[in-house]
């Protein structure tokens, strides 16, 4: 009286993981964008450039930050 169903195919663990990672081998497409890494290091390099800034300002004996051109000077940047 009940419907007899067809089993469904399954692969066995790792068979579709192994095409998977042969196929995004063979592909050149990127998985992660380049702007998320584009950020990141523009604010890692914000970060220490503040750091520095703010050991100029204390070396100096002052609270307010006003030495970004010379904490850029001493980390071997030329203005732009």
């Amino acid at each position: 009286s009940c419907p007899q169903r067809s089993k469904h195919h399954r692969y066995r663990p790792g068979t579709v993981t192994l095409r998977e990672i042969s196929r995004y081998q063979k592909s050149t497409e990127l998985l992660i964008r380049k702007l998320f890494f584009q950020r990141l290091s523009s604010e890692a390099y914000l970060v220490g450039l503040f750091k520095d800034t703010n050991l100029c300002t204390i070396h100096a004996k002052r609270v307010t930050i006003k030495d970004i051109q010379l904490a850029r000077c001493i980390c071997g940047e030329h203005g732009v």
